[in-house]
This record gives structure tokens, sequence and C-alpha cells, in this order.
């Protein structure tokens, strides 16, 4: 199936393309096994926080760094300050029955005064504890639990597991508090497999990352938790979706900076300032007040509105060789102020969406060979908290050949953290390039609720 272009479409169509983005709340949960490098099992310290968490790239060990097995051996093998110690226990329980990230020992491990992080390999049998000290004494206490065949290798970390956590749990404690300053916590995680905390934070900007470490000192890693806003609010019920589709190949001419996307020529329009009438200028005065102390007095750059919808908007500003993003938010009620952050241009593309399913609207007629127009309902793939995709579904991409019309919909990604019961479906029509003709609707998904 053909995919949704990177970039393009004529600047009159953007209008009736994009709503603006309605963010998906997740609520607070506790992980299991997390921060291990990928595939595998990492340690129970991860928490997710509302409202708008996203993916770790936090960097990790690859299988290919490990260590290289040694020979199964009954004891440690003692070696100098820094090195690892690996140890098998030939005489140890049967490892059937066993996932690979439940074996006994783990859970002994992580009862250890010293214990600071643990990980498992993806081939599910080599486990990675990292202490503070005693390695002798921590194989002498876990011996017991490890299965037969299974290797454990130890090393000696900074910090236990029970001091990095403190970090986070302060941080999380000061959420509220946080978030008057403009610094939005999405999720954290203490223990990963460098025996540092990583938190999901918005912005990530120098200046913000700066006011944490001041305030919060230690070993954290901080991660772009995605733009936010800063308080809540019940954003406007969605009206008529009405998208132009696009035919393979042609340019969207649009940029995002991981958010709501916008025109390239946002970036040269005339600047307005910040004195504009409407409400989403209304926002953005509030914003920058909400920043003076992480940002200091930001009112007087160029602030250009570069796109604005019944959902939302994005302010962006030029600061020396840098831009600001601001995006406020549209609520029933009142606009909301954003996160402000480094803005770094980039074209919109696939890592901005996911392609969803959709099948033709049964409340309308089916479509004939002089259709120009369709009805389909939209159904996001993504978990979206239950909640319809109003405000992020991109223009559809269609490819017409002699026999088949196939035509592909995607959902700009939320943002944040979701929980998944089942996905309403959104009604969408679709204006068509050219009529459909003889040809085969192809594309859809009939399963689609």
């Amino acid at each position: 199936m053909s995919r949704l272009p990177g970039v393009g479409v004529a600047q009159s169509l953007i209008a009736l393309v994009f709503l603006a983005a309605v963010a998906v709340v997740g609520a607070a949960s506790l992980g299991v096994l997390g921060n291990g490098p990928a595939g595998a099992s990492p340690s129970p310290t991860a928490i997710a926080a509302e409202p708008t968490p996203s993916d770790s790239s936090d960097p990790q060990p690859t299988p290919s760094e490990a260590p290289p097995k040694p020979t199964p051996e009954t004891s440690p093998t003692p070696a100098p300050s820094g090195d690892v110690v690996a140890y098998t226990n030939p005489d140890g329980i049967s490892p059937d029955g066993f996932v690979g990230d439940d074996y006994p020992f783990i859970e002994m491990a992580q009862n250890l005064p010293t214990y600071g992080t643990l990980w498992v390999d993806p081939n599910q049998r080599d486990i990675h504890i990292g202490l503070t000290g005693d390695i002798a004494g921590a194989i002498d206490a876990l011996k017991d639990g490890i299965p037969r065949g299974i290797t454990v290798y130890f090393y000696i970390v900074e910090y236990t597991q029970a001091e990095l956590c403190a970090i986070r749990d302060a941080m999380f404690e000061d959420r509220e508090e946080l978030m008057r300053h403009g610094i939005v916590l999405t999720w954290g995680g203490c223990g990963n497999s460098e025996n540092r905390v990583n938190v999901g934070m918005s912005p990530t900007s120098p200046e913000a990352i700066a006011y944490m470490q001041q305030r919060y000192p230690g070993p954290v890693d901080y991660e772009n938790g995605g733009a936010s806003w800063l308080r809540p609010f019940d954003p406007p019920a969605g009206g008529e979706v009405r998208l132009i589709a696009i035919r393979e190949g042609d340019d969207l001419g649009l940029l995002t900076c991981g958010g709501r996307p916008f025109l390239g020529s946002a970036l040269d329009a005339r600047p307005r300032g910040i004195g504009g009438p409407g409400a989403e200028f209304a926002a953005l005065r509030e914003d920058l007040e909400i920043y003076v102390d992480i940002y200091g007095d930001l009112s007087g750059l160029p602030w250009t509105l570069a796109e604005k919808d019944a959902f939302g908007a994005t302010f962006l500003a030029r600061q020396g060789d840098r831009w600001l993003e601001a995006p406020v938010f549209a609520g029933k009620e009142d606009w909301i102020p954003g996160t402000i952050d480094d803005c770094i241009p980039r074209e919109f593309g696939p890592e901005d969406y996911g392609e969803a399913e959709w099948r033709l609207d049964p409340n309308f007629p089916e479509p004939t060979s002089e259709s120009i127009e369709i009805h389909v309902l939209v159904t996001e793939s993504a978990c979206a908290g239950g909640k319809p995709p109003y405000g992020r579904v991109t223009p559809p991409l269609v490819s017409y050949s002699a026999n088949n019309l196939d035509m592909t919909i995607g959902v700009r990604h939320g943002g944040g953290l979701a929980t998944c019961p089942s996905n309403p479906s959104l009604p969408v029509t679709i204006v068509l390039p050219e009529p459909i003709g003889d040809r085969a609707l192809e594309g859809g998904s009939p399963a689609v609720p």
C-alpha cells in the first residue's frame, strides 16, 4: 500500500486540510521491567504522568556491547575494580517454566541494599546486575535463585536504585509547582542500564534543563516529552472534517518542529508581535509570563503566527541563531498556553503520523464512477484514549491506476501517553483530485467497526 508523502500541498488547500492537535491524556501508571536495551527487559522503576509523555529514546547498551560469555563456574572470578564478574550456577534450579524476566533471583536482587540496576539480554538468558558494592555477598545471596545455564554479570555502579528513585520522586512530588513555571513532566524512570534517572519533560531547551539541574542535582537525563498544554482544558467539539486528497508524489510544503505542522513560508512571514486581539494571542501573552523564570523576557521577540485553526495555533520567533516555538490550544471556554521550546524546523514526514484504518461511511450512498467526494469513517490505529482524532487526520494520499484507486489515510501523533480502549471512528469527507471512474476503491479496512 502507498505511504503518505513527507511534504507538500498547495497553500490554498491547507486551511481545509489541517485541524489542530487534540492531545490525549494517559493515566498515571507504574511500569514493569523498564529501561534496558532494545528487546531487553529492564527494571521496575518507570512511572508515567499526565498530560503528555513521549517515547523514550534513552541510549542503552546493545547486545553486541555486552561482555563475552565466560565458561560456567560455581563462584565469581575476582576481578579488578570496574571489571565485570560473571557467575553461572551449574547446580541451580531448573530454568523450565520461566520466561526470562521472572527468574527468582531478579526480585531477590532488587531487594538488596546495594542494588543499582538490572537488565536482561534479548536472549532472555544473560542478566546484568549493577551493585554499589559487595558482589561476592550478592552472589552468595542470589545463587539459589539462579537457574542452571543462566549467566549473571555483576558490575559496580555509583548509585543505588533507591537513591536514583528518590531524585525522580522528588521531581514528581513537585510536578504541580513545576508546571506553574512551564515545566511539564510526562514520565520518569530510575535505575536504567546506565545507572541514571531518565525523565520525559517538556520543554527540553538548554534553559529548562539548566533550571532542573539546579533544582534537582544528580545523574539525570532529560528527554523530549512532547509539546504540552500547561493546564487542563476541554477542546472544542469537532465539526465537519473535510480533507482534500493529494496525489502520490505531490509536495505538501509543510514543516514541523515535532508538533503541529505549518507552511514553510511561515519562517519568512512578517512578525505580528504579541499584541494581536484574538484569544490565541492572549494565550501567547500568558505563556510568556509563565516562562520568565526560565527564559527571561521573551515579549520583545518577533513572534509570528505560523498557523491557526479551530483547535489551536503555533507561534514562532527567531532568537539569535535559533527558533522558539510556542503552541497554544483552543478550549471550549478559553485558549490554553503550551510549552515553549526550541524549534528545529524540518519537513513534515512519516515519523509525524501513523497509518489509520478507514471504511466507507454506511450513512451515505456508495460512491459511483462520477463521485469526486466520498464519505469514510477513519479509525486511529494507535492508542488514543478512546477519543476520535479530531485535528490530527492528514490529507489522504491517492494513487490512480487503470483498475484501482488506492487511498491511504494517516493520523498525526497525539504527542502523549494514552490508554488503549477501542478508538471511535471519525466521519470524514474526502475530496478527490478526479472522479473514481471505473476503478475499484482500495486501501480501506472493512473490519473497522
